[in-house]
């Protein structure tokens, strides 16, 4: 067992915030379906949802995002209904964006410190994604995962998250170590 979570459930979920410090200024943008193609990220069609990086630097990423409409058979034994599993893949994708744009490395979660869902990433609609990080050296990155609509308003959190970053992890993502559907 490599995970674990204490999780609160409530009956209602709570009145979204709006995001502060939210910057959509695209800033030497870039499409985001190269990197599902050049060894950044090796997520299968469902899962490919970045569609454009808007901005990159060593402080923060903010990427556009959309999460496809899935059937009842596509979704499998876990439907979307008050989570949606593949918009929350798609925000930690920004965590692997940036470790490969910022050290030319792979990198693999560790763990969250803590998260908060106010409401579900709707299947078909634009978000956005702000990675705002917290530390990071060679070896590892921690940072926040914001993921919000274009008003700010957010969809969920994710608190110090943490991925290992190593350039011995670059073959695990190189295009021929994977299949893509």
């Amino acid at each position: 067992y490599h995970y674990s979570a204490t999780i609160e459930l409530r009956r209602d979920l709570p009145t979204p915030p709006v995001y502060a410090d939210m910057d959509l200024t695209p800033r030497n943008p870039f499409a985001g379906d190269g990197l599902y193609h050049d060894g950044s990220l090796f997520h299968g069609a469902f899962f490919q949802g970045v569609k454009q990086v808007l901005s990159l630097d060593e402080n923060r990423l903010v990427m556009q995002c959309l999460a496809p409409v899935l059937d009842d058979y596509q979704q499998g034994q876990f439907p979307i209904q008050t989570f949606n599993p593949i918009g929350a893949d798609i925000a930690f994708q920004a965590m692997v964006i940036w470790a490969r744009k910022i050290y030319d490395a792979g990198s693999l979660p560790l763990s969250a410190g803590g998260g908060m869902l106010y409401r579900i990433v709707p299947p078909n609609t634009p978000f956005y994604v702000t990675l705002q990080v917290k530390r990071h050296d060679s070896a590892g990155l921690v940072a926040d995962i914001i993921t919000h609509d274009e008003t700010g308003t957010i969809y969920h959190v994710v608190y110090d998250a943490e991925v290992t970053i190593s350039t011995e992890l670059n073959h695990l993502f190189r295009p021929s170590a994977f299949q893509t559907r």
